[in-house]
């Protein structure tokens, strides 16, 4: 009974671990994990490396602005340039339909002169490919000699 008082049954007493007692003086070495000491000579090592990341990224940002910002200036020149032979082409089209300065260039340049009263011919074209000649009178001497005057002046003019 001597073993109930202690707590123990039967051959369940636990084998005698002793204590290891310290001397003042000497130091033992403990076993210790293996962990990452964290000096400051790390963080400064990190913030150089984030720093030059940093600069680096705004460098190239830099360089790729640039680059885009040359581009569009030779756009906007080739633009201005699209442009201003835009408006040349305005002007030359508005020249050439407008009726006065169409006029003028057959009177000045090719020496046109308005027609006389028997140059001029009346054609009506009807529903088929050819043109007919429409008569003013309905004599046909006068429209024979008309014909023959107008080729004489033809002649001289």
């Amino acid at each position: 009974m001597a073993s109930e008082a202690y707590g123990y049954y039967g051959n369940a007493v636990p084998a005698y671990i002793p204590e290891k007692v310290e001397k003042p003086g000497i130091q033992t070495k403990k076993k210790s994990k293996a962990r990452i000491v964290v000096t400051p000579k790390f963080f400064s090592r990190v913030y150089i490396c984030m720093f030059l990341a940093v600069i680096f990224t705004v460098v190239f940002r830099y360089a790729v602005i640039n680059e885009m910002s040359k581009a569009s200036a030779q756009l906007d020149a080739q633009l201005a340039q699209l442009r201003a032979q835009n408006q040349q082409q305005s002007i030359h089209m508005d020249m050439a339909t407008d009726l006065k300065i169409v006029e003028d260039i057959a009177h000045n340049k090719l020496n046109m002169k308005v027609p006389q009263a028997y140059q001029t011919v009346e054609v009506t074209v009807g529903m088929e490919n050819k043109a007919v000649k429409v008569e003013k009178s309905n004599n046909q001497f006068l429209t024979s000699l008309k014909k023959i005057g107008s080729a004489v002046m033809e002649y001289l003019y």
